[in-house]
């Protein structure tokens, strides 16, 4: 399935459960999106679930499969600093 056919979410990461393979997202308004991650989910800017954290910025495209939502990519953006 690709991305086209997809929902979106942008916001920042309120939770990372690696042990569930789960991120919560919150976006700038709405309620948080909670996806999980499987072997086909595509990774952007990160390789591993360890690497994110709270608060960091990401957009995720996601599927809702019964009462899951799985993402099929996450993509880690680039925090701008001075």
């Amino acid at each position: 399935m690709s991305t086209n056919d997809a929902l979106y979410v942008r916001g920042l990461i309120s939770f990372v459960s690696v042990p569930e393979m789960r991120i919560g997202i919150r976006p700038v308004k709405g309620e948080r999106v909670d996806v999980s991650i499987g072997p086909d989910t595509e990774l952007e800017g990160f390789g591993v679930l360890d690497e994110l954290a709270r608060r960091q910025q990401v957009e995720v495209w996601y599927i809702v499969d019964g009462d899951e939502k799985r993402a099929l990519r996450i993509v880690q953006m680039m925090e701008l600093g001075c």
